[in-house]
């Protein structure tokens, strides 16, 4: 199941780029400048460890109470492929 969703991931992925590219091309669009590509990568670096620790920081800001009992590992849907599909859509 897992493999099937990332090859669907990369599919879609794959379209994306060319149609970006396809787009770049029909109106004729300058690529961005390197100093702007590399704060962008920048910006991706440092955007990871705040992503690496989302789950600790937010589970001091509330009380599990509140939610109720949420022990128990959910492998369905989006969840077998990935622990939090939260994560995945900010990297991306």
């Amino acid at each position: 199941m897992c493999r099937i969703r990332l090859i669907l991931w990369l599919i879609l992925v794959g379209i994306t780029v060319v149609g970006g590219v396809a787009t770049d091309l029909i109106l004729q669009t300058a690529p961005f400048a390197l100093w702007l590509r590399a704060v962008g990568v920048v910006g991706m670096l440092l955007a990871y460890f705040p992503l690496k620790r989302t789950g600790k920081l937010l589970g001091r800001m509330t009380d599990p109470e509140e939610w109720g009992c949420t022990n128990q590992l959910v492998t369905t849907d989006i969840y077998s492929c990935s622990r939090h599909p939260h994560h995945l859509s900010l990297g991306i």
